[in-house]
């Protein structure tokens, strides 16, 4: 669903939680199932009607009793709601028309939606006076930390790193301003494929040759496990276990508030995937760092699947501050298809699709299902002419 919304220019994310894990005091909707909708309202039976408009009557109490609960629905996974997506909640939860009206007039007359400002004869807008204000925050925070000054690496030991790992000119450059900046916060941008990773690793190496300890997180087990590998050895007192020194982003969070493996002026905090963070998540981070007198490398894609928490943050970090960008493209190796890998990081899908069926190399499929077989069939074939290698 997620990849959809992005694939049609919609920064709006669907949070799949239920609406206890949230935090949110509405009770969900009775399922009435599809065969039995689909047959017409009188195959539908009395007992799961009642029982869907009874819960519609409680949730509608409980939001005209206290409209900051529908505030949580509403702005639990965006950061900016039209006037559309609070008429669609009266929808959901109103038994009538009167009910409906009451509902709407309770939410847009609630001290904690903001009305923005926007260009004559544009749709109306909102936010979330709490999110408005943590956002503001993250920035201020950020915007004292690309001030603050660290400790930068030699240019000689920058030089020497990217000589020996090979690097690429946009690589070599994004290595010389993250190391040898000497900002206490700093972004990464990069498509996927341009070598981000690759570089993280010679960032890290150089990192630890000025007496630092390198930790990484991300959103995800599976990319924080990736990224430990990437930065290579860690550990305190050297002890090279890459394992030990990446972890979920939540992860770090949770230990910090039981004071567990905070962080100190040697440590360096690489973030992947930063995009995909929260306003949250993301100034939970910097308030560490920051009080710690570390070190922080935000790295991402703005072009990437948005947050599912509420805010773009990395988005406006970079709006605000910049970042150092790898604008190459190091996993593909012809011509054409570094062309079309940048044309989807910039959001152009449909060249980059044209390149490739140009190329021949576009498959199509009237299914999922076919698209999988034809995937695992070409698979097999190659396998068989080209072995397991």
């Amino acid at each position: 669903v997620n990849q959809s919304l992005v694939r049609a220019g919609s920064y709006a994310r669907v949070d799949h939680r239920s609406l206890a894990a949230r935090g949110i005091d509405l009770e969900p909707l009775p399922k009435i199932r599809v065969g039995q909708a689909e047959q017409g309202p009188e195959r539908v039976s009395q007992a799961d009607a009642d029982r869907y408009l009874a819960v519609q009557s409680t949730n509608a109490r409980r939001i005209l009793g206290d409209p900051e609960i529908a505030m949580q629905v509403l702005f639990s996974s965006q950061a900016v709601v039209g006037a559309q997506d609070i008429d669609r909640l009266a929808m959901r939860y109103a038994v009538d028309g009167e009910q409906y009206e009451r509902l709407r007039e309770a939410m847009h007359r609630c001290p904690k939606l903001v009305e923005l400002e926007v260009p004559t004869g544009s749709p109306r807008r909102f936010a979330h006076a709490d999110g408005q204000a943590a956002e503001q925050a993250l920035l201020k925070r950020a915007e004292q930390m690309v001030q603050a000054e660290v400790s930068c690496a030699d240019s000689s030991r920058i030089d020497s790193e990217a000589e020996r790992r090979q690097l690429s000119r946009s690589q070599a450059d994004a290595l010389t301003q993250l190391c040898g900046g000497g900002w206490q916060l700093q972004l990464l941008e990069g498509y996927a494929g341009a070598g981000k990773s690759y570089l993280l690793g010679a960032a890290a190496q150089v990192y630890r040759t000025q007496g630092l300890r390198v930790l990484g997180a991300s959103l995800t087990a599976r990319v924080s496990a990736d990224l430990g590998e990437a930065l290579g050895e860690q550990g305190r007192g050297g002890q090279g276990r890459a394992e030990g020194c990446a972890r979920t982003l939540d992860g770090w969070v949770a230990a910090w508030k039981r004071d567990q493996h905070r962080l100190t002026s040697s440590d360096v905090m690489v973030i992947d995937e930063a995009a995909m963070a929260s306003v949250a998540q993301l100034d939970a981070v910097l308030g560490e760092v920051q009080r710690a007198g570390a070190r922080v490398l935000l790295v991402g894609d703005s072009e990437q699947l948005s947050p599912i928490g509420s805010g773009c943050a990395f988005r406006e970090l970079v709006q605000q501050h910049g970042a150092t960008v790898l604008d190459g493209v190091r996993r593909q190796k012809t011509p054409w298809q570094k062309e079309a890998t940048v044309a989807f990081g910039q959001g152009r899908a449909a060249d980059a699709l044209g390149s490739y069926q140009a190329q021949g190399a576009l498959v199509r499929s009237a299914d999922g299902a076919g698209a999988r077989a034809a995937l695992l069939e070409n698979w097999e074939k190659w396998r068989q002419e080209h072995g397991d290698d």
